[in-house]
């Protein structure tokens, strides 16, 4: 992986020298227009219990269900809605066999979200939809008085992210993307460390996005919207269409819209090597799929932050290798990675000892002592529940506890906004040969009122404080 790494950062940095001195690409940037009011720092009054709509009840949509079910005194369910009847069929049938409390009305019209949303009797429209209905489900649920959170990413256009955030502050909403990875135990047991000083000032940080799909674009069942499409009869030169995995823990790492923030990305891409010998071993030599070109192996991001430090993110879809979100973190005291392959362990080193790695014994008792205190709370819970390591469940039940205090969300609109801007300005770098792009400011200059990740909570007294 390191020899990987150094060879990535010297391609980009060539392509980067080769474009030559020239001023990012700018996308537009729209003013904020009257009666728009600023989301940082943005609360509503408690909501003890949590009226929950879901929209979409596939995998990820079900998955929550089942966990908001299991806390009816902190939420109550009153809508799910999915295309496939049999999908509301197995929520329901779950929900009888718990003997659930509370009546759930189903709906399985194309537009029911829109009935959903106009209802007077919901506070939180969760949306588990494909990408391309989270920002009209969204924007009409905030025109409703809904909060929203939407499944990653929130949108795949720069525009649209601008839609979103002129909605929530039109409408003083909360609309946050669920980005579940912020929460795992080793995301959060790093973000513990840098607050505390541990690992000290973060300097340069990579993570990636790199998972084979072929088992879900191969898939031939009616419901797989990832099925392989045709391929395209002209090259592709796609960027990080992905990248909120990767870059949401190390943004936090980071302090990112929180006294720093993303300024310029360069980005490059392979060619489709894999993925096209997928389609020929799968499909035969001679049919339309082996005649064609399909998206890169590989995309590598290379972006640079207001206070001179750096981030490289890794996007990959195709590539015969094992999962991997390889995250990689320097700081001014030490290192970390950790590859969340499910085959290694995190591995630490140290200042003075910065050669050498913590024994595996020593990382299990690291871990144990930084383990992050909003980890801690829900603990119990991720191990009962679950989803990709219990990170879902914390997720879930971490949004619950800040609606029922009162309290901010750990990510805001401009969180979501600038992770999911990566893959349109990563694809302008593309296009340009590398050349810098900007990334927009969704905060408007505010990026720079927090100087740090703010995670509240109520103490055993009740005082409001803040990890």
């Amino acid at each position: 992986m390191k020899r990987f790494t150094l060879m990535s950062v010297i391609a980009l940095l060539a392509a980067v020298v080769s474009a030559g001195a020239v001023e990012p690409f700018q996308f537009p940037v729209p003013e904020r227009q009257p009666g728009q009011k600023s989301m940082i720092g943005f609360r509503v009054a408690p909501i003890k219990n949590v009226r929950i709509a879901i929209i979409g009840v596939g995998a990820r949509g079900f998955a929550a269900l089942r966990r908001f079910a299991y806390l009816p005194e902190k939420a109550t369910l009153k809508a799910a809605s999915d295309l496939w009847p049999e999908k509301l069929e197995k929520a329901d049938k779950y929900l009888k066999s718990i003997n659930y409390p509370y009546t759930v009305d189903f709906f399985k019209g194309a537009d029911d979200w829109k009935k959903i949303c106009e209802r007077d009797d919901i506070d939180l429209v969760y949306v588990a939809t494909p990408v391309n209905l989270h920002v009209p489900i969204a924007i009409y649920a905030m025109q409703h008085g809904k909060h929203v959170v939407t499944e990653v990413t929130l949108t795949h256009s720069i525009e649209d992210c601008w839609k979103l955030v002129d909605a929530a502050e039109k409408y003083q909403r909360h609309c946050m993307m669920l980005e579940n990875c912020l929460y795992s135990d080793y995301a959060m047991a790093v973000l513990n460390m840098i607050r505390n000083g541990t690992l000290g000032e973060p300097i340069h940080a990579e993570a990636g996005y790199i998972h084979n799909m072929e088992s879900y674009k191969f898939r031939e069942a009616k419901d797989n919207w990832r099925k392989l499409r045709k391929p395209s009869p002209t090259p592709i030169s796609g960027g990080n269409t992905y990248p909120t995995h990767a870059i949401g823990p190390v943004a936090h790492w980071m302090s990112i819209n929180r006294g720093d923030r993303m300024v310029t990305l360069n980005a490059i891409s392979t060619r489709d090597f894999t993925l096209k010998i997928a389609a020929k071993e799968h499909f035969g030599e001679d049919t339309e799929f082996a005649k064609g070109y399909y998206w890169p192996d590989m995309n590598l991001s290379m972006i640079k932050t207001a206070n001179g430090k750096t981030i490289l993110l890794y996007y990959a879809t195709a590539l015969r290798r094992p999962y991997s979100r390889a995250y990689e973190l320097n700081a001014t005291k030490g290192y970390t990675a950790y590859s969340e392959n499910r085959a290694t362990q995190p591995i630490f080193a140290f200042s003075p000892d910065y050669h050498n790695y913590l024994s595996p014994n020593k990382v299990k008792a690291l871990m144990g002592r930084q383990r992050h205190p909003i980890y801690r709370y829900f603990e119990a819970e991720a191990k009962k529940f679950g989803g990709h390591g219990g990170m879902d469940t914390v997720m879930d039940y971490r949004l619950l506890y800040c609606l029922n205090n009162g309290l901010p969300l750990d990510m805001d609109v401009y969180d979501g906004a600038t992770w999911s801007s990566i893959i349109e300005v990563s694809k302008k770098s593309v296009e340009l040969n590398g050349a810098p792009v900007a990334l927009p400011d969704f905060t408007r200059g505010e990026w720079n009122k927090r100087k740090q990740v703010e995670y509240y909570y109520i103490d055993k007294d009740g005082k409001e404080k803040i990890y």
